[in-house]
């Protein structure tokens, strides 16, 4: 009489749609929209964004009158350092309306700023360029903690899968 041996799949297929399932959820986030900063009486910043690859920071400014505006690279004014240095700065004539203006900055222990000026206002938008912009909120912790029991669960259980194929599927005649 012989006996023929299937294979379970089941707890295979089951731990990889939970995998999946999971890692879906927790990649997943909501997004997040820049607040308009306002930078005078009539001016704003609307959005902006820097590029660490190329140093540039991607500015969008409303306005509803014409406007100058001063970008200056700010990076080098925080770093505190005693030596002379160059400081890039341009300046921007605005008509009214939306624009978006780029400004190359330097990065100096992972922080890119840049100094916005107008004729009445100044502020320094910082960019962090780590590996770690801000401290985790508890929703971050939870999906990191979540992501290590789940790793956890699927590397013992590949190993117990491998031992459990390594066995003879056929059990051994004793004499």
């Amino acid at each position: 009489m012989k006996k023929h041996i299937q294979k379970h799949k089941k707890p295979i297929t089951t731990i990889s749609i939970l995998t999946l399932t999971i890692l879906t959820l927790i990649t997943i986030t909501p997004t997040v929209h820049c607040t308009p900063i306002q930078i005078g009486h009539t001016t704003s910043i609307t959005d902006y964004s820097y590029d660490a690859t190329d140093n540039t920071f991607q500015i969008e400014i409303k306005t509803e009158t014409p406007t100058t505006i001063k970008l200056t690279d700010a990076t080098n004014i925080r770093t505190g350092s005693n030596d002379i240095i160059y400081i890039e700065e341009k300046t921007f004539v605005l008509e009214p309306g939306k624009q978006k203006i780029n400004h190359t900055v330097t990065e100096h222990r992972g922080e890119a700023a840049i100094g916005i000026q107008t004729p009445t206002h100044s502020l320094i938008l910082i960019e962090k360029t780590g590996l770690f912009e801000k401290n985790p909120e508890w929703m971050e912790v939870r999906a990191a903690g979540l992501g290590g029991i789940l790793t956890g669960i699927g590397v013992i259980t590949i190993i117990a899968l491998k031992k459990h194929r390594k066995t003879p599927k056929q059990p051994e005649r004793i004499l």
